[in-house]
């Protein structure tokens, strides 16, 4: 438990192939496919990469549901989801001026690119803003460490996923 080597690895690569998939954007409103790339327990050195695609709100969330059982289904052991999203910035005693103002629409939002990695122990996330100045494609800022704070309701239905594939696995071995 805590600080695995492989999902620290995991975490870097994900990063990786999202400063390659940065390198192929050509214009200025692309951006950055949601992705997962995941281990199994029974092939830990070998990942899966799947390129995610969310025509609607609605779909997201049957997506993300979907992966949850493509966890436990496929044994699944380190699990990284990586996705672009809006964030505001608040003080830690400030309140939104508007509640139930989304973040994509909010007037101070700034535009990020999450990465979320774990395992059924651990979550490690990263971001980068997503800087979109001038007419060339969007690109990455450098890249925030452990923050952790982005991820909890996020994580914890892949975390839960994990843990049912951990025991899967461990029960059938």
């Amino acid at each position: 438990m805590g600080d695995d080597p492989k999902l620290g690895k995991l975490l870097q690569v994900a990063m990786a192939r999202a400063e390659q998939i940065g390198e192929l954007l050509e214009d200025p409103d692309e951006s950055w496919p949601p992705s997962v790339i995941a281990a199994k327990w029974s092939e830990m050195d070998s990942l899966i990469e799947l390129q995610l695609e969310f025509e609607t709100e609605e779909a997201k969330f049957e997506v993300i549901e979907a992966l949850g059982s493509w966890i436990v289904e496929e044994e699944i052991c380190l699990f990284s989801i990586t996705l672009s999203a809006f964030a505001v910035e608040m003080e830690d005693d400030a309140h939104p001026e508007a509640p139930g103002v989304r973040p994509g629409t909010h007037p101070d939002r700034k535009e990020i690119l999450l990465v979320v990695a774990m395992d059924p122990d651990e979550v490690k996330t990263t971001l980068a803003e997503v800087d979109r100045s001038g007419d060339g494609p969007p690109t990455l800022r450098e890249w925030e460490a452990d923050v952790s704070d982005f991820s909890g309701a996020l994580a914890e239905p892949f975390r839960d996923a994990l843990k049912i594939a951990r025991r899967r696995y461990k029960d059938e071995g």
